[in-house]
């Protein structure tokens, strides 16, 4: 169980610092494109606190703890804080794609390891989080054409 815990702490690591640097895009963005990009940004950071919620629910449903310590989230998040500055549309996309892209092979990897230790509620967790940021990848990824 400390296992399903320790792994749940750290995505939940990784939304909680994606989700900060969602804020910061969405206070930074600048351009012509200001004013969709800016709503685009506060649906994303809106839509990932809901996750990040599930996920520290569910490692209370596991008798553990989410961790809460920013400190400590940063220290074991791999997605790293982002310097806070002005960020052009293309600038936003390039950093979209990059991060959902890698939260989606995250979150398949995570579903594998769930799926494999029969936890089928946070295999669901998983997969719900899965098909949004997909869904958005393929959004982002068209733009970007």
């Amino acid at each position: 169980m400390e296992e399903k815990i320790n792994i749940l702490n750290e995505y939940l690591s990784n939304l909680k610092v994606e989700n900060d640097n969602l804020y910061n895009l969405h206070f930074n963005v600048i351009g012509s494109s200001f004013m969709g990009l800016h709503k685009k940004l506060q649906e994303y950071y809106e839509h990932l606190a809901l996750f990040y919620d599930d996920i520290a629910e569910r490692i209370k449903m596991l008798n553990g703890y989410p961790i809460t310590s920013l400190n400590k989230m940063e220290e074991i998040s791999t997605i790293k804080s982002m310097k806070s500055m002005d960020f052009n549309f293309n600038q936003v996309l390039e950093i979209l794609n990059n991060d959902f892209n890698f939260l989606v092979d995250y979150t398949k990897n995570l579903i594998k390891i769930f799926d494999d230790s029969q936890d089928y509620y946070t295999t669901n967790i998983l997969n719900e989080i899965l098909m949004y940021l997909e869904k958005e990848l393929w959004m982002i990824k068209s733009t970007l054409k």
